[in-house]
């Protein structure tokens, strides 16, 4: 048999095919639809954001506490507090 000839050579070409048109068709679908849209502006009303600063003694926003009171008695980052307490004795 030729080489470029036959049934196996016929299948991809089939499969070539069908894979293009499966690919192509929703693009072409899609864009006679898009281009028939009317433009509509929204216009939204404004937000205003108002943030407060973190405290080691008061409710904090999210999951992550940054400052805590509880090794230092002070608003100290918990970055800054120490994370052991070493006793040396006499």
């Amino acid at each position: 048999m030729i080489s470029g000839h036959g049934p196996i050579w016929r299948n991809r070409i089939a499969r070539k095919r069908l894979l293009i048109a499966t690919v192509s068709l929703p693009a072409l679908l899609g864009c006679g639809h898009s281009l028939a849209q009317e433009t509509v502006t929204t216009t939204l009303d404004p937000i205003k954001v108002q943030e407060r600063v973190e405290s080691a003694f008061g409710p904090v926003k999210g999951y992550v506490a940054t400052k805590g009171s509880t090794g230092t008695k002070t608003d100290t980052p918990l970055i800054e507090t120490p994370q052991s307490i070493s006793v040396i004795t006499r």
